[in-house]
C-alpha cells in the first residue's frame, strides 16, 4: 500500500498550514501521494469555505508546488451539497454534506449537536 492522504485542508480555508508546509512534511514523513483540498464556496455565508481570493492563492501555490512534486501532489476541492458550481482546474473532487435545510433554515450537521437536535 502506498502511504497517501487526499483530504488535507490548508490555511486557505479552515486548516492550519500552507500547502508548502504540508508538501514538505509529507516528503519528510514518507507520504508518497498527497492531496490538498479546499472547501468550495457555498450558496450562503460559510466561515470555513475558501473566499475567491483564497482559492486563487491556493491554486497558484498548488501549481508551483506540483512542479516540485510531479505525480505526487494533487489539488482537490470539497463540494458540499450546497456549494456553488466549480469550473476551476482541480485534479479531483470530494463530495460532502455539511448542512441540511429544515423548516426554512440551514442547519449544520457536524457543528453544534444542539442546533441539529432542535
Amino acid at each position: 500500500m502506498l502511504p497517501a492522504d487526499f483530504h488535507i485542508h490548508t490555511c486557505r480555508d479552515h486548516g492550519k498550514g500552507t500547502p508548502a508546509d504540508f508538501a514538505s512534511q509529507a516528503a519528510r514523513s514518507g507520504i508518497t501521494l498527497l492531496g490538498l483540498v479546499g472547501h468550495a464556496q457555498m450558496e450562503f455565508p460559510c466561515s470555513y469555505a475558501m473566499t475567491p481570493a483564497a482559492e486563487s492563492t491556493f491554486l497558484a501555490e498548488m501549481t508551483a508546488l506540483k512542479s516540485q512534486f510531479p505525480g505526487q501532489l494533487f489539488r482537490g476541492i470539497e463540494l458540499d451539497y450546497y456549494s456553488l458550481p466549480v469550473t476551476l482546474p482541480y485534479d479531483y473532487r470530494i463530495g460532502s454534506v455539511h448542512y441540511v435545510r429544515a423548516e426554512g433554515r440551514v442547519i449544520s450537521v457536524d457543528s453544534d449537536p444542539d442546533e441539529l437536535a432542535s
